[in-house]
């Protein structure tokens, strides 16, 4: 009896031990190795199954950390700017457009500058002047350019200037000055306030010229050839009193005297009064003076009564009024006042069908002629 309680106590024991050894078979849950072991059905936690290799086989087959490098699926590239690569360790990208670092740093091309090359290159120590309004701006050149108000402009030689109330012209500064609203250079241009009419002026030798004949609206003054439109052509003519005090501010009707320093600046060889030969062609306009004939060995031939206008001066053939009335030589020849005095109606003329200056007056102060003003 005793004998097979042992026996029974035996075979439990066996059949717990059993039970036990079967269970200590089974996977861990929270073995996640084991289960993708179980789960491939080709990988065991036996080693002698692995060939004594010791490792796991893998799920995917495709990449492995044993040789240290990344699948294909993870290699990364340079950056990208516009339609090309750059290495960032050396460029860098702005705009869509790659710059080499500057000392290996990155900055903004627009505003500054990379002085060298490599890693002892240099940013400028100040930024680049920019000029514009709002969020446009544009780089100049501090040495040649200057900005105001938003707009770059070229120096003056050299030097800036303000754009709104000045203006450069053969590296000279000048104010701009309004005349009836209208700007005009007081190197080349006189501004009479009166009308605000402006007319040109010329130096010729010591003295300064009205280019023009006067063309002032004034009492007992006339239009060429009683025509009103040949007033903004020839000027307007005047009498000889009227003529004395009709200048701008700051210029006078010319002496007989200063009107002879003219003719012998033009011809050398004339007097200072009478007939100056050769200058009339020097001082009549290119344009505007009726051809003459003129017979020569029994044949009559057509001359240009045009002048060469070699200084500038640009007489034209206003013609004159004689005394009582009547408009004569319209086109045909000027007749210029000069101031001899309150009763000495002296004048200088040209012509079409000769090259000469003459001088002469008239007997009362009836006439008209025109005036040319020279300044004080």
């Amino acid at each position: 009896m005793k004998s097979k309680l042992n026996i029974i106590t035996l075979a439990t024991l066996c059949f717990g031990l059993a039970f036990f050894l079967s269970c200590s078979d089974l996977p861990d849950p929270d073995d996640k190795d084991g289960a993708t072991s179980s789960s491939s059905g080709k990988g065991t936690s036996n080693p002698s199954s692995a060939g004594g290799s010791g490792t796991k086989s893998s799920n995917s087959g495709s990449g492995t950390s044993s040789a240290g490098t990344k699948s294909s699926g993870s290699t990364t590239s340079d950056p990208g700017c516009g339609n090309a690569n750059y290495n960032p360790d050396t460029k860098f990208c702005f705009d869509n457009v790659i710059y080499d670092k500057c000392g290996g740093q990155e900055y903004d091309p627009a505003v500054r500058g990379c002085q060298g090359s490599g890693q002892s290159a240099e940013l400028n120590a100040s930024p680049k002047p920019r000029c514009g309004t709002g969020t446009t701006f544009t780089v100049y050149a501090p040495a040649t350019q200057f900005c105001s108000n938003g707009t770059i402009y070229s120096k003056c030689d050299g030097r800036a200037y303000d754009p709104v109330e000045q203006y450069c012209k053969a590296g000279g500064v000048y104010e701009y000055v309004s005349c009836a609203n209208y700007d005009y250079d007081p190197k080349t241009e006189l501004c009479d306030t009166r009308g605000g009419t402006i007319y040109k002026h010329v130096k010729i030798g010591t003295q300064i010229w009205m280019a023009k004949n006067l063309n002032y609206d004034s009492e007992n003054s006339f239009c060429p050839g009683d025509k009103p439109e040949n007033c903004n052509i020839y000027g307007r003519v005047y009498n000889y009193m009227m003529a004395k005090t009709i200048c701008p501010q700051g210029w006078h009707l010319p002496s007989r005297e200063e009107w002879g320093v003219l003719m012998q600046f033009v011809n050398p060889n004339c007097p200072s009064t009478g007939t100056c030969p050769g200058a009339g062609k020097k001082l009549k306009s290119t344009e505007g003076w009726e051809n003459y004939n003129h017979w020569e060995d029994g044949k009559n031939n057509v001359l240009s009564g045009n002048g060469t206008d070699e200084f500038g001066f640009t007489a034209l053939p206003a013609g004159q009024r004689k005394p009582g009335g009547g408009a004569t030589s319209v086109g045909e020849g000027a007749t210029y006042w000069q101031d001899g005095g309150s009763t000495n109606y002296q004048y200088r003329r040209m012509a079409h069908n000769n090259d000469e200056v003459t001088s002469g007056g008239w007997s009362d102060n009836g006439a008209q002629s025109s005036v040319r003003c020279i300044k004080n």
